[in-house]
């Protein structure tokens, strides 16, 4: 019924419906012409005809069979390549978990890995822990090599932020024997600490630091040398080491204060 229905529709107008069922719902006549590379008033006496012809109705299919119907008949390479024309629409405008199954089911999956990271991140910026850690699973599951590994680093920080503590110390372990990167092992050994300070392993710290943080100075990033001293500030006022603390910290600081408001913001 439904191939029958879009047989007897124009060129244009097929095209459209076609779009719109790759799009779901939502699909502005703006939206619809960059997709398909028509012009918007091409677009716009398609979808009165496609509209006229029971199909859609506004910006959504009239019913959500006739769209299944539509996007089943669509053949594989002409459905990713209006998955993928669709994600470079949307881009910076939709949410990020919409674009990512975008570019996933165009068969990019690392821009698709990088849009569920983005979306992982704002689901953490609003303290959705949980949640970020599920998308982040499923980034992993599609991720390159060294995709996943700042993939588990993130995991392991929202892990411990939630208070999960064994399952981020069990992905920590992990993902240590997994890289030889030092950079990345000392990003992990960081949230460790943080752990461990946590429970109240004070010594299993300070083991940390004298055999795998030592070199905190050398390091060429400064974001990660500064997380490191973080990490060593709170381990040594959980230690009643409060001098060394605040030498660490007036050495931050005094460059930033240096800098201006803005720099501190």
């Amino acid at each position: 019924m439904v191939r029958r229905r879009v047989g007897r529709l124009s060129e244009a107008a097929m095209r459209v419906v076609q779009a719109a069922s790759v799009v779901h719902e939502g699909f502005t006549p703006k939206l619809l012409s960059g997709v398909i590379g028509l012009s918007g008033w091409a677009v716009v006496d398609a979808v009165e005809e496609a509209e006229q012809a029971g199909m859609i109705l506004g910006q959504r299919f009239v019913h959500d069979v006739l769209r299944q119907g539509v996007y089943q008949g669509l053949p594989g390479a002409r459905c990713a390549a209006l998955h993928a024309r669709v994600a470079e629409k949307i881009e910076g405008e939709a949410q990020p978990q919409l674009v990512a199954e975008h570019w996933f089911k165009a068969g990019e999956t690392a821009r698709a890995v990088e849009c569920w990271v983005k979306a992982a991140k704002g689901l953490s910026d609003l303290g959705l822990k949980a949640e970020a850690i599920e998308l982040l699973e499923r980034a992993y599951q599609h991720s390159s090599p060294s995709q996943g590994v700042n993939i588990h680093i993130m995991m392991a920080q929202h892990l411990y932020e939630s208070g999960e503590y064994d399952k981020a110390t069990t992905l920590i372990e992990k993902t240590l024997l997994e890289t030889s990167d030092q950079t990345t092992q000392i990003r992990l050994r960081v949230i460790q600490i943080h752990v461990l300070c946590e429970l109240g392993n004070i010594e299993e710290c300070n083991r940390i630091i004298a055999e795998h943080l030592g070199q905190v100075d050398s390091l060429e990033e400064p974001q990660v040398r500064l997380e490191v001293r973080w990490a060593l500030t709170i381990v040594y006022g959980n230690t009643g080491k409060f001098k060394e603390a605040l030498e660490i910290l007036r050495s931050d600081l005094e460059p930033l204060e240096q800098a201006g408001p803005s720099s501190i913001l």
